[in-house]
């Protein structure tokens, strides 16, 4: 979960994204 937030900032470079990964991933599990 962790390693695809970090992506999702380096690629995007939006915590807002971030967020929303941690949000989905915190929700499924």
């Amino acid at each position: 979960v962790d390693v695809v937030g970090q992506k999702a900032i380096v690629k995007g470079g939006k915590v807002t994204e971030y967020r929303v990964n941690l949000k989905v991933s915190f929700a499924v599990e």
